[in-house]
């Protein structure tokens, strides 16, 4: 054959190769990025991109207090910041890693991950609100002074909404931007990102519960009246149902939709989207705490009997453990499955399989509820005035 014509094939070959190579590598490029995707936004999770980790009260918008990070287990304390009141309050994390808490002494704080102060923020009356974060980094908080504060990340003030009472409910913002809280008016409110009303609906003489958003844009939240009640996403009722007594737990949604609450009257409660009663489980005495749900669907709740429960996605009784306290604090579940509950002994405990990992003491009652830091490590307060960052 003749060398003009070799050369000239030759060349069209290499060329064919070499986009045979690069197209490949595009290839595993995309598919390595929608892995990526998958991780970040996982629906199994509920949880946010890692950047928006436990931005809520309940970590997410779903309210199931999972993480999908490691969690601490040496129970050591890596620092603690001392606030100028008891914290009942529960810390939520920025996407830049700053953590939020409210003290009793009316100041919403923001901590920076190593402990030192950032800035205070003053409202009028005692912080119960756990704070949210919004996608844009503003954090609302109620206060008992009847407004919930909306605060720019430099810790100036953006709004403030006045509500008609005390704000003890912990406020959730939906992919909207929609702020979502109760009061102790018996309202149930959703706020727009510009502080003005969107709507409110009356549900009973006070609502201390914290709504919860399901996939479909349903709110869900419990109130005095004994009712938890769903609402559509312009406040009218889809439907309410009745327990034995007054609702202070939070729900929390499953991966199903189900919603998972517990009420004073003793029980934890498994309801279907619809409504309908799944199952109900009796502890001994009232149940403030809200639930937690694992990757498992085993659901984890605290009664002021003094035991930290773990119920099969049945309602059947897996495992208990016994505090020597009351459990008002909610429990949270790290991606390793371990669970953090804080107790009325004073102590912030770590379980796993329903045994013992750690525990740490505090200097006071811990009825605030742990939240899982980016790097694992624990925030939790006390009411000793401290917020404890835990490893």
């Amino acid at each position: 054959m003749n060398r003009k014509i070799i050369i000239p094939i030759a060349f069209i070959f290499i060329i064919a190769f070499l986009i045979i190579v690069l197209f490949s590598m595009r290839s595993d490029e995309d598919k390595h990025k929608k892995n990526i995707i998958s991780v970040q936004v996982s629906k199994h999770t509920g949880a946010q991109p890692k950047r928006f980790v436990w931005r809520f009260f309940g970590a997410n918008s779903r309210r199931n207090s999972l993480s999908f990070l490691n969690g601490a287990k040496k129970g050591e304390v890596l620092w603690k910041f001392k606030t100028g009141g008891r914290v009942f309050s529960s810390t939520v994390i920025g996407k830049d890693g700053t953590v939020y808490v409210g003290s009793m002494d009316g100041y919403l704080y923001a901590v920076k991950s190593g402990g030192d102060i950032l800035w205070k923020y003053k409202t009028e009356k005692s912080i119960y609100s756990s704070p949210a974060v919004g996608f844009d980094g503003t954090i609302y908080v109620g206060s008992n002074d009847g407004y919930l504060h909306a605060v720019n990340p430099d810790g100036s003030v953006k709004w403030k909404f006045k509500a008609g009472n005390f704000i003890e409910s912990s406020p959730v913002v939906d992919k909207n931007g929609i702020i979502y809280f109760g009061c102790n008016d018996g309202h149930i409110y959703a706020v727009q990102p510009d502080g003005t009303l969107s709507w409110k609906y009356k549900a009973g003489d006070w609502v201390k519960s914290s709504p919860a958003i399901a996939d479909d844009g349903t709110i869900y939240v419990g109130a005095d009246t004994s009712e938890i009640y769903a609402l559509d996403q312009e406040g009218r009722v889809k439907w309410k149902f009745k327990t034995e007594k007054y609702i202070y737990s939070s729900p929390a949604i499953s991966k199903n939709g189900d919603i998972i609450f517990s009420s004073e009257d003793g029980h934890i409660y498994m309801l279907a989207p619809d409504g309908t009663l799944k199952w109900k489980y009796k502890t001994e005495k009232d149940i403030s705490s809200s639930p937690a749900i694992g990757r498992d669907g085993v659901i984890y709740t605290g009664s002021q009997d003094g035991f930290i429960y773990a119920l099969n996605s049945d309602g059947k009784l897996k495992w208990k453990y016994k505090t020597k306290g009351a459990v008002y604090s909610s429990p949270a579940v790290s991606g390793d499955n371990i669970i953090y509950v804080g107790s009325q002994d004073s102590h912030i405990y770590a379980l796993k399989d329903g045994k013992l990992l750690w525990k740490l003491k505090t200097g006071g009652y811990v009825d605030s509820s742990p939240a899982i830091g980016p790097m694992g490590q624990i925030y939790c307060g006390s009411d000793d005035g401290f917020l404890y960052a835990v490893d």
